[in-house]
């Protein structure tokens, strides 16, 4: 089982990055055509407006936290209602399970340079958690704070409101 969850990580880091690498060229292409874009609309600007520029700081602020110092195991057991594995962390991407592995979750950090590639067309604004968020058409909540971002990921083991709760315990210790 543990293969197979390393395997499904790396699959995920790399449909990620190739998604990423799509949306920048789709984006130059709308750019030179000046059609506007769900990121242009004054809503969406609004909420992301708070991102700082991508700088050097931001990929060494990401580098120095573990995203398994962010939720502890007895959080993660009290918010899912179940005895959970100690959290594994393969790179960026911390995995909580539970025993059992009938509920589990991935919680990944990124840099906010990447913040606009996220919450896009289709995206749920959140508001009140860090400084700017979204759950996008998978489920997933990304949450900004400062030059960080915070990515949970159950792939609908566990219901939305349980993530967001986790979600809001993790990025309160970002620093």
């Amino acid at each position: 089982m543990k293969n197979s969850k390393l395997v499904l990580i790396i699959v995920i880091v790399a449909v990620a990055l190739l998604a990423v690498a799509l949306v920048a060229k789709q984006r130059s292409n709308v750019s030179k055509v000046g059609v506007a874009t769900p990121l242009n609309t004054a809503s969406t600007a609004k909420n992301i407006a708070a991102q700082p520029p991508a700088t050097e700081s931001a990929s060494t602020a990401q580098k120095n936290i573990s995203p398994c110092s962010l939720l502890t195991k007895g959080e993660v057991e009290a918010v899912l209602g179940q005895p959970a594995k100690e959290p594994e962390l393969h790179g960026g991407t911390c995995t909580y399970d539970t025993v059992g592995g009938a509920k589990y979750f991935y919680l990944h950090l990124g840099s906010s340079a990447n913040w606009a590639d996220l919450c896009k067309e289709g995206a749920k604004l959140i508001s009140d958690l860090g400084d700017a968020a979204c759950v996008d058409a998978r489920n997933v909540i990304w949450v900004l704070k400062k030059d960080v971002y915070v990515s949970i990921d159950s792939y609908r083991t566990i219901d939305q409101d349980t993530l967001m709760s986790l979600a809001g315990k993790a990025v309160n210790r970002v620093p």
